[in-house]
């Protein structure tokens, strides 16, 4: 497979896309914490809340598994000194997006303050948004490539939505990702 260039309205939706997984993924998380007393959601309230949930367990069964074998990372962070490769720049500023996805929607479900996310749950929050956003590249990737185009368009991420996530999460997910792209082709 070749590499693909993306669509900015494409861009805009997998975005919201991403948002409202993330959503799902975060409030169902604060129930679980709430009912075990907890002031902080929890790695392990991320995961019982995607295993309660058919929806999120069919579409991240393994993503869940993954998750449960991980140990902390002991990656060495970037200092000046290094010289840093083109695909270390473009996966640093992958991550620095999802950590800031992860944020803005962390905002959004807990605006009320009445549960907060811990550090080691924002952690497993941005693991899952780039689980999700490398499922969703593929799968749209792959749709491009069976259309024969060089570019991902929507569409093709709109197919991938629909294969990926079933139920009524994949529903309310199209949802989002329509609407976020029909306000980019206004801009």
């Amino acid at each position: 497979m070749t590499k693909k260039k993306i669509s900015s309205d494409a861009v805009a939706g997998t975005r919201a896309a991403l948002s409202r997984v993330l959503s799902e993924v975060l409030d169902a998380a604060a129930t679980l914490a709430r009912q075990g007393g907890e002031a902080k959601v929890l790695p392990s309230n991320l995961l019982a809340a995607i295993a309660a949930d058919d929806d999120l367990a069919g579409s991240l069964a393994s993503w869940s598994l993954t998750a449960k074998q991980a140990a902390p990372s002991s990656a060495t962070p970037h200092t000046d000194a290094q010289e840093e490769t083109p695909a270390a720049k473009a996966h640093r500023s992958l991550a620095d997006e999802l950590a800031s996805l992860v944020s803005q929607v962390t905002k959004q479900v807990y605006s009320d303050g009445s549960i907060g996310l811990g550090p080691r749950s924002q952690d497993t929050c941005v693991d899952l948004a780039d689980f999700l956003a490398a499922q969703l590249g593929g799968a749209s990737a792959h749709v491009a490539d069976r259309v024969k185009s060089d570019v991902i368009s929507a569409d093709d991420v709109r197919t991938a939505l629909l294969v990926l996530l079933q139920d009524e999460l994949g529903q309310l997910t199209v949802r989002k990702f329509t609407t976020a792209v029909a306000s980019a082709d206004k801009r």
